[in-house]
């Protein structure tokens, strides 16, 4: 994620998104806790996507890898760390993106959708 990040690739980093919540839905091991959070995370995705112009990659990268490398040792105040800057990011980038004037919204949105193939994703939102 951080390399797709860097490589300012959409694609990559949302599918390294989408195999890092794989991962953590495998490693909670409460399939109950992953059902009644997996329709929260498509719809955040699709948000996500729709504005990712007002995000920032590199912070976005830096948290999940923190949150990621947290759980990976064991190591749950490191994993907590990743996961409160992570949600601080992007309760920073829905601001960012809700704050706008509506009319202003959609004409950047339209302007980044007509320059966007639809058929290029290769991931589901």
């Amino acid at each position: 994620m951080v390399d797709a990040a860097d490589a300012k690739d959409i694609d990559a980093y949302m599918l390294a998104d989408q195999h890092l919540d794989e991962v953590i839905h495998q490693a909670c091991r409460n399939t109950f806790a992953v059902q009644a959070v997996t329709p929260m995370i498509v719809q955040c995705r699709r948000f996500w996507y729709a504005y990712q112009y007002e995000g920032d990659l590199e912070a976005g990268a830096q948290a999940h890898l923190t949150l990621a490398e947290g759980i990976q040792d064991g190591n749950p105040e490191q994993a907590l760390q990743g996961s409160e800057t992570l949600m601080a990011y992007l309760s920073a980038f829905t601001r960012k993106v809700i704050d706008k004037p509506i009319d202003q919204l959609l004409i950047i949105w339209r302007h980044h959708e007509s320059e966007r193939n639809p058929r290029s994703h290769r991931y589901p939102l």
